[in-house]
């Protein structure tokens, strides 16, 4: 066996933006939450060595979601599809991302506790 998928995954990261379609969600903001799943091919001689630089750092996926969350845009899933393409575009070793993006009480007229959207890209193999 020369390599290793692995999934790794970045749970029930919180944030306060401004998405959303409407200008009073545009301008009041709301809470967001945001999971983030990735397969990576990682080399089992790299992971032998218990090296960081033959993985993926998982801070850095952090600062790319909360970097992506600062953009206010209209959809959901566009905000999911950012932050899933920026991820792939920076990071050779992961070869399929999954980005749900959660909206906490949606302004829908009624109650509902949250919206979600999930979107699930890989690299052309």
């Amino acid at each position: 066996m020369s390599y290793l998928q692995t999934t790794i995954a970045l749970e029930k990261m919180y944030f306060f933006s401004y998405h959303g379609c409407t200008a009073d969600e545009r301008k009041l903001g709301s809470h967001y939450i945001v999971d983030v799943f990735f397969d990576v091919n990682l080399q089992m001689s790299a992971i032998a060595q218990d090296d960081l630089s033959a993985t993926v750092d998982y801070s850095e996926v952090y600062l790319i979601v909360a970097a992506v969350m600062k953009v206010p845009k209209k959809l959901l899933e566009s905000v999911a599809t950012a932050i899933g393409k920026k991820i792939l575009d920076d990071f050779v070793h992961i070869v399929k991302v999954t980005v749900k993006v959660t909206k906490k009480n949606p302004p829908l007229g009624g109650l509902c506790d949250q919206a979600c959207v999930t979107c699930c890209m890989g690299r052309d193999q």
